[in-house]
């Protein structure tokens, strides 16, 4: 049998599912018959060069936890020292990984210049020594928690790291040395 055949017939759910490999497991004659030929086939027609690359940047920035429709005493006890009438800091560390696979003429998945300039002034020029609550247009109208700002810079690079070769899989905004968020677009990571 060809080996796209065999591929043919694992897409349309001959041994695609957990359940059918448990099946197929059972069957010693057709596993080492096929065995050799699909591993050879995921190995050599499948094989993807997938490399993850990751820049960090770093800013400094202000912000509160605040529901203007709560009362101090809700705000205090949702959010806690976060609710501060009169702000908390961060320094911020933002972590973007870019996959996809190397260029054949650079080497590169991106060219970490231009990732770093694509972060530099679409993000930390906009929120740098910055309150997220007053200062920062695309948080306008939305809780400065540090889980939208993470969806909020996604949203933000996702196009032009596109444009500039990557693909963008996960955004991690570490806010303090306990807490960090990590983003990957609304998909799930694995």
């Amino acid at each position: 049998m060809p080996y796209f055949s065999v591929y043919f017939q694992l897409e349309n759910g001959l041994i695609s599912s957990s359940q059918n490999l448990h099946f197929f497991n059972k069957l010693p004659v057709l596993k080492r018959t096929f065995s050799a030929k699909i591993s050879n086939f995921a190995s050599n027609i499948l094989r993807l060069e997938t490399v993850y690359i990751t820049r960090r940047e770093h800013f400094n920035a202000a912000h509160k936890l605040w529901r203007e429709e709560w009362s101090d005493e809700k705000n205090e006890e949702v959010f806690g020292k976060c609710s501060n009438k009169n702000w908390h800091g961060h320094n911020f560390e933002l972590f973007v990984t870019v996959k996809g696979e190397p260029n054949p003429e650079t080497g590169f998945v991106i060219n970490l210049k231009d990732l770093s300039v694509i972060i530099k002034e679409l993000v930390i020029e906009e929120v740098d020594h910055k309150n997220l609550n007053l200062d920062v247009p695309f948080l306008k109208g939305k809780l400065a928690s540090t889980e939208n700002l993470a969806i909020e810079i996604w949203k933000i690079i996702d196009a032009p790291i596109q444009e500039a070769g990557g693909q963008l899989c996960k955004i991690k905004l570490v806010e303090t040395e306990n807490n960090y968020v990590e983003y990957f677009g609304g998909k799930e990571p694995f």
